[in-house]
């Protein structure tokens, strides 16, 4: 080969067709044990040849390629491009077949019936063949791709595998960051008071808040047993929040509300700008800002929520598909703008308010990374362990197994819970 610069792939045309003259010469050397019919034969052959050449093309491959992918890729490209020159039953002529038959001196009555029989035959055995080329590269193609995706993913699997200790906000800084998307989100500074809501499972939280603030109380709603709120009216208690959330808002609503409470009261307090209203187009900034300080997980602890929904679906190979959404629902626009910003998604208007949904499979590491940063306080810290833990079983592929499903619709019943 390498002297006079022969080409591998006439290598193996050569080899092949050297087996098939062999096998021929043996089949007609007057035995007559081969007591088959010409397809079973001609399946039989073939799927020895197709075996022999697809080891011929590992072996000639298997030292100059290192990567598996293109030997798989050559390995199939051979088989496509020689298999039909040299299948076997084209060959085989009808009349070689029929001289191996036992029955060989009776067949000149009805040779002509034979001859369309076997033509019949050789129509099947070819189309028997293609289909089982097709599906045999098909499964060995699926199941490669499969592993190539779960290495690939291998990285993020590892990186989830642990989850860091939970941890409140520590300092002042962060706790006024926190503060600021709780209000942001579902809280209200009127002109005497503010006040933030909490779900009634969430009391908890309301409760350490106002040990971290020292001012306030909390009460139930009078039409709603769903829902508690949580109230400063002390003027010191109010300074205080004021002092903690100060330049931590990302849009410019609630220091207009911090305005009013300020004229109203006549305070020497010195407001700082929000983010938006000092950076209303700078993009690069939202998102640094963003994800390097707790506003979000405070944002999403009033307003924030994760959902996980599996549908059938027939072009899956389960029938099934699955769906994590990380979703927000705000009456003012502008605060959706750097979540959108920072992990994609939509958002649309909804009924005089404002709906973000994000739910990218493939980019939910995003939402992870900061939250495992940055941990949540509300009963939603639960949930978001759960969804996460429906993320890695997706990394895992768990979602194309009966048992990976029937652990997603487990988790799905919890949060029904």
């Amino acid at each position: 080969m390498y002297t006079v610069g022969l080409d591998a792939d006439i290598y193996i045309l050569v080899s092949v067709l050297e087996d098939i003259l062999i096998l021929k010469i043996k089949l007609l050397a007057g035995n007559n044990i081969f007591n088959l019919s010409p397809p079973l034969l001609g399946i039989f052959l073939f799927i020895i040849i197709y075996f022999n050449l697809l080891n011929k093309g590992k072996y000639v491959f298997s030292n100059k390629c290192k990567n598996k992918i293109y030997l798989y890729t050559c390995e199939v490209g051979i088989i496509y491009k020689f298999l039909p020159q040299i299948f076997i039953v084209g060959y085989i002529r009808s009349a070689d077949c029929l001289l191996i038959l036992p029955w060989k001196n009776k067949i000149n009555k009805y040779k002509d019936k034979l001859s369309l029989y076997l033509l019949l035959f050789n129509n099947f055995v070819r189309t028997f063949s293609t289909l089982f080329i097709i599906i045999h590269c098909f499964l060995k193609f699926s199941k490669r791709y499969y592993s190539l995706i779960v290495t690939k993913n291998f990285e993020l699997i590892k990186k989830y595998e642990h989850l860091n200790k939970h941890k409140k906000p520590n300092s002042e800084d962060e706790f006024g960051f926190y503060l600021a998307g709780l209000i942001e989100g579902d809280g209200y500074i009127s002109k005497r008071s503010v006040e933030i809501a909490f779900h009634i499972s969430d009391s908890h939280l309301a409760y350490y808040i106002k040990k971290r603030i020292g001012y306030g109380n909390i009460t139930k709603y009078s039409h709603t047993q769903n829902a508690i709120r949580y109230t400063v009216w002390n003027k010191e208690g109010i300074i205080k929040i004021l002092n903690l959330v100060n330049g931590k808002f990302f849009s410019k609503y609630k220091n207009d509300q911090i305005r009013k409470y300020i004229e109203k009261h006549k305070l020497p307090f010195t407001l700082l700008p929000s983010l938006f209203e000092l950076y209303p187009h700078d993009k690069t900034i939202w998102k640094n800002w963003i994800l390097n300080n707790y506003w979000l997980c405070g944002f999403t602890d009033a307003d924030g929520s994760f959902t996980i929904h599996i549908s059938k679906k027939k072009t899956h190979k389960l029938g099934y598909s699955l769906k994590l959404e990380y979703k927000i629902v705000q009456k003012h626009e502008d605060v959706i703008l750097p979540i959108k910003e920072v992990f994609g998604g939509h958002s649309y208007n909804d009924n005089l308010v404002y709906r973000y949904r994000f739910a990218s499979l493939k980019e939910q590491y995003k939402v992870i990374d900061y939250f495992d940063k940055y941990q949540l306080n509300s009963s939603k810290y639960v949930r978001y362990l759960k969804w996460r833990k429906c993320y890695r079983l997706y990394l895992e592929r768990q979602h194309l197994d009966p048992k990976g499903i029937k652990n997603i619709l487990n988790i799905i019943n919890s949060f029904r819970d």
